[in-house]
């Protein structure tokens, strides 16, 4: 409260030197306390040095100085403090920047299978219509996993479709032995099954 600071000498209009146990010195002019709930949260500090040994860490020329106060720091605001200025630095671009993008004519075809897949989810289509396209992924696209995982994760309750689920199931088995991601698709499956 502010019996404690002012018999400690922080009080403002005051000349303050504080040393640390770890080191660090800060010392300057106290120019306001901030309270709340008859405590101190934030002192401002004029003409502030603070140091570490012999390295400063603030200066009095960089401004006033907040030193927080308390034994933690629940929370912070993410971001940039001044949004309005935060993005002026930023060169204007003197041309258009075009998105790069991936599609060809090689996988395009593929990138349809992904985008009939993600429809299908939206509107709830029966497990079986999920067949054609993983027997397209078997034919035309045996080194893509990730959909035929997705596709797993969606068909694997259906009763009706027990021998599609074991030759997927085997067909990622390969994926999970001779790939570089064999970690990161054996987890995916595992957390498939246990749902």
């Amino acid at each position: 409260n502010n019996n404690q600071l002012e018999s400690l000498g922080i009080k403002e209009d005051y000349n303050i030197l504080l040393n640390f146990v770890g080191g660090l010195i800060v010392s300057g002019t106290v120019k306001k306390i901030l309270m709340l709930d008859n405590s101190p949260i934030l002192i401002s500090l004029e003409n502030c040095t603070v140091r570490l040994n012999d390295d400063y860490l603030y200066k009095p020329e960089w401004g006033t100085y907040d030193l927080a106060c308390g034994s933690k720091i629940v929370s912070v605001f993410g971001g940039p403090a001044d949004w309005r200025n935060y993005f002026n630095w930023r060169p204007t671009p003197s041309s258009k920047i075009h998105q790069s993008s991936n599609l060809d004519k090689d996988n395009a075809e593929l990138n349809e299978l992904y985008k009939i897949i993600k429809e299908f989810k939206k509107n709830n289509r029966p497990k079986i219509d999920y067949i054609p396209v993983l027997n397209k992924l078997y034919d035309n696209y045996p080194e893509d996993w990730l959909l035929c995982i997705e596709i797993y994760e969606i068909i694997i309750k259906d009763p009706d479709l027990t021998d599609e689920i074991i030759n997927l199931r085997q067909y990622l088995n390969k994926f999970a032995k001779n790939n570089k991601l064999s970690d990161t698709i054996g987890r995916g499956l595992e957390i498939i099954e246990k749902t």
